[in-house]
């Protein structure tokens, strides 16, 4: 997880990486390029977010990464982190699901 920039541990306290962890990105980029199928989900929301954020359109990757699985961990990274974002980008609208809850 380390060599994924998932994490730092800098003057003794451990945190987190982001999506947009100047490391962590550096690393998803590189994975991006070398196109050798190792990428995680993880790694692909990552990667979409960013591109996301450079106001470019992900739709080339979504094509071509099974949509689906991205799909749920979007959902699942968007209700853990309140960032809607992670929806957008995947394509996906919840508008309609407070309707069914009622």
């Amino acid at each position: 997880m380390k060599e994924m920039q998932l994490f730092r541990t800098e003057g003794g306290s451990f945190a987190l990486c982001q999506w947009d962890d100047e490391k962590r990105q550096a690393y998803v980029q590189g994975k991006v390029e070398e196109d050798n199928g190792d990428l995680t989900n993880l790694d692909k929301a990552h990667f979409l977010r960013y591109r996301f954020e450079q106001g470019k359109d992900p739709k080339e990757y979504l094509e071509r990464w099974n949509a689906d699985e991205l799909s749920e961990l979007c959902e699942g990274l968007a209700e853990v982190t309140g960032d809607e974002t992670y929806l957008k980008m995947v394509g996906v609208d919840r508008s309609l699901d407070a309707f069914g809850d009622e």
